[in-house]
């Protein structure tokens, strides 16, 4: 017998409502909706665009120019060496612009000392002229003829202020002549210092340099030069011969110091071995003779025996 439930329900409806709310509803499948533009794509094919795939070309290799600079391989591509041909296009530019105004700056200092050498021999000229002019007996002119007296007087001191003018003037262009001058050997000293550093590479180090000019000047000394004229050789070949010279000089005594200690040392022999070699006859006669002469060519022979390779069993 059903119980029924409250507000009209029975016990067997509930118990049915209760089943289907438990029990899991199938899903509803869904329709897809139409469109015009819109297609069903695989999965593969949803990865896939309409849009067409651009292929980047590979780098083309950069031609090269190789060069060899000192022994050393040089390797520029293209744009190095542009930039590096205009680099030196411009330099030699400027060098070139440089050369033109040295040597214009050079052409108008050369004519300006022409001129100037022709106005101080028109200078010396006037002067001359000007001494030549003597000056009458002032006092019998004044006793004879006040008038000419007073009009000689003002001539001549006109002329006494031109050559004033005159010596004044080439004072002024002696002046001129001696700066030219000083510029010309400020100049021609910095050139023979570039040909002796030249010359001799280690006198960039100031300290070795001094060491050198001094050795050089202490055997300067030793032949005569004055130190006034030490201070006037300028020319890079002189300096050159002197410090070959005091080498040379310095090697021969050195040379000698050592012939001569080498001969006043001990005499060794061998034990057993009493006759004397062939190679120390030679060597004695060398000292001999190098103790008789003195000079350095009998030095170096005993130099030569010292160090020549002895034979075998000797």
């Amino acid at each position: 017998m059903d119980v029924p439930a409250p507000q009209g329900i029975t016990v067997r409806d509930a118990a049915t409502k209760f089943t289907a709310a438990l029990t899991p509803k199938p899903a509803t499948p869904v329709e897809p909706q139409e469109s015009e533009n819109i297609e069903t794509l695989s999965p593969v094919e949803a990865t896939v665009t309409d849009e067409p795939t651009v292929e980047t070309p590979p780098a083309q290799e950069r031609p090269t120019l190789r060069f060899e600079v000192d022994g050393v391989e040089v390797v520029l591509d293209e744009d190095e060496a542009r930039r590096s041909h205009l680099r030196q296009a411009d330099y030699t530019r400027k060098t070139q612009a440089a050369a033109e105004v040295r040597k214009a700056a050079e052409a108008e200092m050369a004519a300006a000392r022409t001129e100037r050498q022709h106005y101080d021999s028109t200078l010396k000229a006037l002067k001359s002229q000007l001494v030549a002019e003597t000056e009458p007996d002032w006092q019998k002119l004044l006793n004879e003829d006040p008038i000419e007296y007073v009009k000689q007087n003002a001539i001549h001191q006109a002329r006494r202020e031109r050559l004033a003018a005159v010596e004044s003037e080439q004072r002024r262009v002696a002046e001129l002549n001696a700066a030219d001058q000083q510029r010309a050997l400020q100049g021609h000293l910095v050139e023979e210092e570039r040909r002796l550093n030249s010359a001799i590479p280690e006198w960039t180090d100031a300290k070795r340099a001094k060491a050198d000019k001094d050795e050089i000047a202490e055997y300067a000394r030793s032949l005569g030069f004055s130190d006034a004229e030490l201070s006037g050789i300028y020319d890079h070949r002189a300096v050159i011969a002197l410090r070959e010279a005091a080498l040379y000089r310095k090697m021969v005594a050195a040379a000698k110091k050592k012939v001569e200690s080498v001969k006043d040392g001990p005499k060794t022999s061998r034990p057993g071995n009493m006759q004397v070699s062939t190679v120390d006859k030679g060597l004695a006669a060398a000292r001999d003779r190098f103790g008789k002469t003195g000079n350095v060519k009998d030095a170096g022979a005993v130099l030569n025996r010292l160090l020549a390779p002895k034979p075998k069993g000797i």
